[in-house]
């Protein structure tokens, strides 16, 4: 199982459609608790006064299962 985190700018509904969302997911399936921390910052920082979700994602493709993702902030 890969374990990525992953962040989604939100926009309004009527320009949606007229931007790129910003998205980024980092795989963080190997990485020690103090890596992820670091990396959990980096994503904070570039997305720093967006409205953005961000969750951390279970990837079960590999093992045949569905995957399952957790909201985080």
């Amino acid at each position: 199982m890969r374990q990525y985190y992953e962040a989604r700018e939100i926009l309004p509904d009527e320009i949606r459609s007229e931007i790129d969302l910003d998205f980024i997911r980092m795989d963080i399936t190997d990485m020690l608790i103090p890596e992820r921390a670091e990396v959990l910052q980096l994503i904070k920082d570039q997305f720093a006064g967006m409205n953005y979700t961000f969750v951390l994602h279970y990837c079960k493709h590999d093992t045949g299962g569905a995957c399952v993702t957790e909201n985080l902030l």
